[in-house]
């Protein structure tokens, strides 16, 4: 894992491990993937807005993915900025099962710290 994504991890992403692991009412973002050896293998990239431990939960429910790597966040918007740093770093859609670049949470105005996909940002919008 890249040093500057300062995730923690990586867990079984089971619902004991999630439980375990994350805080509980938190934003954050999210690598799900699979270690063989000392290696961890990003697949997708990801972020809740509001409950980390809920949605890996979920993720975990779902049985796709082995492994999981986390980082909560004080905020939204600092979980938005991570995920695009995450998406970013890992190869985009070329190389992650992500379909697309992460979406901005409904009504934010923010622009990836990464690229133009949203374009400029409206400096009236409001901080994060």
């Amino acid at each position: 894992m890249h040093s500057r994504s300062h995730l923690m991890g990586s867990h079984p992403l089971t619902a004991d491990a999630v439980s375990a692991h994350v805080p509980e009412q938190t934003p954050g973002a999210y690598v799900l993937g699979f270690k063989t050896h000392d290696v961890f293998t990003v697949q997708r990239v990801g972020r809740a807005d509001e409950n980390l431990r809920a949605h890996l939960a979920a993720l975990a429910e779902e049985g796709r993915y082995r492994s999981f790597k986390f980082l909560p966040t004080a905020t939204t918007g600092e979980a938005f900025d991570t995920e695009c740093f995450l998406y970013h770093e890992f190869g985009a859609d070329r190389h992650l099962d992500n379909e697309s670049h992460p979406p901005r949470p409904a009504g934010a105005r923010w622009i990836c710290p990464h690229c133009s996909v949203f374009g400029i940002r409206d400096w009236r919008a409001s901080a994060r």
